[in-house]
C-alpha cells in the first residue's frame, strides 16, 4: 500500500499527460476523455487521503486538483497554437505530479512534510484555476455569443466553491468564514461581470479577473488567521496595483 501511494503522483501525473494528448487529438472524445481525467484526480486523492469518500480530508484536498484540471482543459480547447499546446500540457503535468507529492508526503511522511506547503500550493493553483476559467469563459461570451448571465451565474458558483477552500487554509469554523465567502465570490463576479464590457483580450480580463480574486482571498486569509495588520493589506494592494497598471500598460486594447 506504501509503494501504491508512493507511485501515485508518478502514475497519476502520466495519465493526466496521457489523456490530455490525446484529447488535443481527438477532441471529439472529450465527453469520455475529460471524465476519466476526472476520475483519475478523484481516485489518487481518495487513495492519498485515507481511501474514504466521506473524510474531511478527502474533501479538502478534492476541490482543487478537480476544478484545476477541468479549468486547465477548457482553457486549453481555446489556446493556439501547437508549441503553446505542448508546453501547456507538459506544465499541467508537471504541476499535478507536485501537488501529488505534496498530498503524499502531508499524509504519509510527514517528516519529509515541510508546514503549510500543501496549502501554499492549494493556494497558488486556484489562483491560476480562477485566470483559466475568466479567460475562458470571456471567450465563450466573445467567440460563442452565449448568454452573458448564464456566463456570470457558473463563474459566481464556481468562485464560491474555490473561496471555501478558505475555510480549511485558515481552519476557521463556517460561522466565521462565510460572510468572506460570499464577499469573495460577489466581489470577484462584479470584476468579471465589468471587465468583460471592456475592449481588451480574454487573457488580459482573465489577469483582471484572477488580480481581484488573489487580492481579497489574500486579505480574508490573513485575517481569519488573525493577520490583521494594516502593512498585511497594504503589501496585497501594493502588489495587485503594480501587476494591473502593467498589465493595463502593456494590453492591447480593441
Amino acid at each position: 500500500m506504501k509503494f501504491l501511494n508512493q507511485l501515485i503522483p508518478w502514475l497519476s501525473s502520466v495519465l493526466i499527460f496521457i489523456l490530455t494528448e490525446q484529447l488535443l487529438k481527438t477532441p471529439h472524445q472529450a465527453s469520455f476523455l475529460v471524465p476519466l481525467a476526472i476520475v483519475v484526480i478523484i481516485l489518487s486523492i481518495w487513495q492519498l487521503t485515507g481511501r474514504n469518500f466521506f473524510s474531511r480530508k478527502f474533501w479538502q484536498n478534492i476541490i482543487t486538483p478537480t476544478l484545476f484540471l477541468v479549468s486547465s482543459l477548457f482553457y486549453l480547447s481555446f489556446l493556439e497554437g501547437s508549441v503553446f499546446k505542448q508546453f501547456f500540457i507538459i506544465t499541467l503535468s508537471i504541476l499535478f505530479w507536485i501537488l501529488f507529492k505534496v498530498v503524499f508526503l502531508r499524509w504519509h511522511l510527514p517528516i519529509k512534510y515541510q508546514t503549510h506547503s500543501l496549502e501554499n500550493i492549494s493556494t497558488h493553483l486556484d489562483l491560476i484555476t480562477v485566470f483559466f476559467v475568466a479567460s475562458s469563459l470571456f471567450s465563450l461570451l466573445v467567440f460563442l455569443g452565449i448568454s452573458s448571465w448564464f456566463i456570470i451565474i457558473i463563474f459566481a458558483v464556481i468562485m464560491l466553491i474555490l473561496s471555501s477552500q478558505i475555510s480549511w487554509v485558515s481552519e476557521a469554523n463556517l460561522s466565521e468564514v462565510l460572510p468572506f465567502l460570499l464577499v469573495i465570490s460577489l466581489g470577484v463576479t462584479e470584476i468579471f461581470w465589468a471587465v468583460s464590457f471592456l475592449p481588451t483580450s480574454v487573457y488580459v480580463g482573465g489577469l483582471i479577473v484572477a488580480l481581484s480574486y488573489y487580492l481579497m482571498s489574500g486579505i480574508s486569509r490573513n485575517w481569519l488567521l488573525g493577520i490583521k495588520e494594516g502593512k498585511v493589506v497594504k503589501r496585497y494592494l501594493l502588489i495587485s496595483s503594480i501587476i494591473l497598471v502593467i498589465v493595463l500598460l502593456t494590453a492591447k486594447w480593441f
